[in-house]
């Protein structure tokens, strides 16, 4: 299980309590606004 720490520890140093909310960020803005 210290691989998945690991992981988690990169990921929390940039979004700690945003990991999954910044993924839905940019795809809703593209899924919203489609390019012709």
């Amino acid at each position: 299980m210290q691989a998945l720490s690991a992981k988690y520890t990169e990921s929390e140093s940039r979004v700690p309590s945003l990991p999954l909310p910044e993924r839905q960020g940019r795809i809703r803005p593209t899924r919203s606004r489609p390019r012709p």
